[in-house]
């Protein structure tokens, strides 16, 4: 992966604004150009600032269940341990049960307690 840094100038020449451009060599890849104001970098370098955010994207789409957590990981571009650390810092549920299962544990709980 390869992160270029861009600084520019807004229109008024008020702000320079920091932007930083993800891009894989010979990958048919998604470019995405964000700019961000110098004051949410927070101690970060522009490269630890993409990792993040694409770690931050993956584990949003992959709660959402636009990815799986195969993709998610290789989104991020982070091994299996690492996303699944995440997902548990963020307490983003990694086994959904559908609702016929969990309807027959509410059940077998029931049955449990009566006996």
């Amino acid at each position: 992966m390869q992160v270029r840094l861009k600084l520019q100038r807004d229109r008024e020449m008020r702000q320079v604004r920091q932007s930083f451009i993800i891009v894989q060599p010979g990958k048919k890849d998604m470019q995405v150009v964000v700019d961000i104001p110098d004051q949410y970098f927070l101690d970060m370098t522009v490269g630890e600032f993409a990792r993040c955010l694409k770690l931050h994207t993956a584990l949003f789409m992959f709660q959402a269940g636009q990815l799986s957590a195969g993709a998610a990981c290789e989104f991020a571009d982070v091994d299996r341990y690492t996303f699944l650390a995440a997902c548990s810092r963020h307490n983003i549920a990694v086994i959904h049960y559908d609702d016929e299962l969990e309807a027959e544990f509410r059940q077998l709980k029931r049955i449990r307690v009566s006996c």
